[in-house]
């Protein structure tokens, strides 16, 4: 019996405990604060929204609410061909608990605004970049592991929670800026924000690009790379930040990438089998890393530093790739590769597109990978890509809400 009241005393004790250190914890509020029980107000903050928005007048809130309040504005610019950014001081200011700026979008440049606010006892800021409706811009995107990567952008009028991304990855001139002037009317006319990472040839040299940065050395050879360092990941994680930034709900995206860029999207789709990509779209491919355990890497997969089994292969295979061939592409020009093993899969890219896919269809004859030819189209990613943007027309995706 004693032992009885013993052990209930004991747990009345630390019940009673728990729900005192319970009633004196402090949850984070949305602002960033602090919310205390006994009728203490939270730390004040600027209410925090999204980090990339279109440029226009917003309006910025501290809560909890507070009248002595100070906000200043300062913008940020830095020229979308390089350089280092200018921060302009006190372009604007306001007083109370809530401020509206007009955040207007710098030409030429990227412009990222630093609103501030002020009161007793707490001093917030929030970081906002802006971009132009229906043109085409740019971010930096920078992450630990590798150099920074400039991306184009284009962001529609219609930016909602449940705009669509797809991105465009270019060829083997590295022009993305032109890449992505061929996606802004579609773009904004559906509701899409299209991003075109810029890998340059200083940072990102020979097939460093196109084959996913996996190995120190050309064509496999050398040591791996840490995965952070792989071009196949900084694309991720440019997909990442703008719908983290941009405040989008859906989180999969669409992939299109013509010649080397076409490369890149094949490869990508097997050195990133997580990735959310609802459709790849390899365009006018050079050449191809083909489903074979038993031919080197990069024209197979065999390599000593790679682990890639069959399974890894069916995996690759069940992924929603499509691959597109211009039906005049079939010029041997000089940028085409002309080794013994890229001949081995064509004369020329036509011809290889359709060797990749006869191999696709042998290794896994329920492959969902398809083909698609493209009249009359030679090697030209502007006469490509409205093949890939009627196709995504016609394969609409599910809707997730609005903000």
């Amino acid at each position: 019996m004693n032992i009885t009241k013993s052990i209930v005393g004991i747990f009345s004790l630390s019940l009673l405990l728990t729900l005192n250190l319970a009633s004196t914890a402090a949850p984070k509020d949305r602002a960033g604060g602090v919310s205390h029980a006994g009728g203490q107000h939270a730390q004040p903050g600027i209410v925090k929204g999204a980090t990339m928005r279109l440029a226009g007048r917003h309006t910025f809130t501290v809560t909890p609410n507070r009248k002595a309040v100070t906000w200043t504005l300062d913008r940020e610019e830095a020229n979308e061909d390089g350089g280092a950014p200018v921060l302009l001081k006190n372009v604007a200011t306001a007083s109370g608990a809530t401020a509206t700026f007009d955040l207007s979008k710098t030409p030429d440049k990227e412009t990222v605004y630093h609103i501030r606010a002020r009161g007793p006892g707490f001093d917030d800021v929030h970081r906002v970049q802006v971009f132009p409706p229906d043109k085409r811009a740019s971010f930096t995107y920078r992450s630990a592991g590798h150099p920074d990567v400039r991306t184009y952008v284009v962001v529609p009028a219609t930016l909602s929670s449940a705009t669509k991304v797809v991105l465009v990855m270019h060829g083997r001139s590295r022009n993305a800026d032109g890449y992505i002037d061929t996606w802004v009317d579609w773009a904004s006319r559906h509701d899409y924000i299209a991003l075109a990472p810029r890998f340059d040839d200083k940072n990102w040299a020979g097939d460093k690009y196109n084959l996913g940065n996996v190995f120190t050395g050309k064509d496999g050879k050398g040591v791996k790379n840490p995965e952070s360092q792989w071009s196949f990941t900084v694309v991720e994680g440019i997909h990442e930040q703008a719908r983290r930034d941009l405040r989008l709900d859906d989180p999969r995206f669409d992939i299109w990438g013509h010649s080397a860029g076409g490369q890149f999207v094949h490869r990508f789709m097997l050195f990133k089998p997580n990735a959310k990509v609802r459709y790849a779209m390899p365009a006018n491919s050079g050449w191809y890393t083909t489903p074979d355990l038993d031919r080197a890497f990069p024209h197979g997969v065999k390599h000593p530093l790679l682990s890639l089994e069959k399974r890894d292969l069916v995996r690759w295979t069940t992924k929603p790739v499509v691959v597109f061939r211009g039906t005049a592409d079939t010029l041997r020009t000089e940028n085409l590769s002309q080794t013994p093993e890229s001949d081995a899969q064509g004369q020329n890219r036509y011809e290889r597109a359709a060797f990749m896919y006869r191999k696709i269809k042998a290794f896994d004859p329920q492959t969902n990978w398809q083909m698609i030819d493209v009249p009359d189209a030679g090697h030209d990613q502007r006469k490509m890509a409205p093949a890939a943007q009627d196709f995504l027309l016609a394969h609409p995706r599910p809707q997730h809400g609005t903000r």
